[in-house]
């Protein structure tokens, strides 16, 4: 993500890759204005009968929003509203958002969550995503490792057990197939897995020219893959990872709950800790902190200058913390 330009008519975006539609589909809110381009029909009155197919023009439209869809892993975010100002104003509208575009975003008061958000954003579109290799000798799972989540690229079988893959010859067709998936990526590469198998696939990879670092988990397949990133696989390949960061964190988390230490979790006990000063550190879902409730508890965490993550929900982490409410806290001292 880059920012163009700072005005009083809001902070004007360029989105570069497919992760800043994320982070956008979390900083635009209800009764914001987005400013983009788009396509509407052209109205014209005729007097014929049957109507003509109407034609399409394009133009910049100031749409005040009142939902917005993100699509994971997809170039798809689409903000609903009603168009403020101009030709069509009081229309309502839904702006398509992708890679390249240009948005602006004008909001009554840029919070600082807001703006924590944004600065995130264009600092880690400078980091690139990481493909996780998970492999053993009869499954490979490929995986990119987004800023928000893991998403499975493909899972390949080894023909090791079939009449074509005794011995040694299985690697052959194995590993061509594997190649395959990673022609067209310029990702720095983790192969994974228990065994030797990650071994010498690493080996036939960098002799195509791959940059390769290698370590061992207990399985292969998307089970590895989270396992490698939950040990900070990537952050040992030298890019500071924010899927890793989070999900290590509910992992601590979920452990100071299995071992009865200080912890909160649900709404309810949360907002206590806050009002009480205890909360070192709350973890919060996404899809709450969208919310009036979310920003409220957020607002309340920073009173007391309590630190804070904000969890997606599109990896393992995330649908775990929504699972027991979608927040939750590491506490400086115990309830009570």
């Amino acid at each position: 993500m880059r920012i163009i330009a700072r005005s009083k008519d809001g902070i004007k975006i360029k989105v570069e890759d497919e992760d800043d539609l994320y982070y956008l589909h979390n900083i635009v809110k209800e009764g914001d204005i987005v400013r983009g381009l788009t396509s509407r029909e052209k109205e014209e009155k005729t007097d014929r009968i049957r109507p003509e197919k109407k034609e399409k023009i394009k133009m910049e439209v100031d749409l005040r929003v009142e939902r917005s869809k993100f699509q994971p892993f997809s170039s798809n975010l689409r903000v609903s509203g009603t168009i403020v100002g101009g030709e069509f104003d009081g229309r309502c509208h839904t702006l398509g958002v992708g890679v390249k575009d240009g948005i602006t975003i004008k909001k009554e008061r840029w919070g600082t969550d807001d703006l924590n958000r944004l600065k995130e954003a264009v600092t880690l579109s400078k980091i690139p995503s990481i493909i996780c290799i998970a492999v053993d000798d009869e499954i490979c799972t490929i995986a990119l490792v987004r800023r928000y989540g893991v998403q499975e690229l493909a899972t390949i079988r080894s023909d090791k057990t079939g009449k074509r893959g005794e011995g040694k010859d299985y690697r052959s067709g194995y590993y061509g197939s594997i190649l395959v998936h990673l022609k067209e990526l310029e990702n720095e590469i983790a192969v994974v897995g228990p065994g030797f198998e990650k071994e010498h696939l690493s080996a036939f990879l960098r002799e195509k020219g791959f940059k390769v670092y290698m370590e061992s988990v207990s399985s292969a397949g998307m089970t590895g893959a989270i396992e490698a990133i939950k040990r900070g696989v990537v952050e040992k390949i030298g890019a500071k990872d924010r899927v890793s960061e989070e999900v290590g964190d509910v992992e601590r988390f979920l452990e100071a709950i299995a071992k009865g230490n200080k912890v909160a979790y649900g709404v309810k006990e949360v907002r206590k800790a806050i009002e009480l000063g205890a909360c070192e550190k709350l973890l919060i879902t996404d899809a709450l902190s969208r919310t009036e409730l979310g920003e409220e508890l957020l607002k309340e965490n920073r009173r007391i200058r309590g630190k804070f993550i904000i969890i997606s929900t599109h990896h393992e982490g995330g649908k775990k913390l929504k699972a027991m409410g979608g927040v939750g806290a590491l506490l400086r001292f115990p309830l009570g």
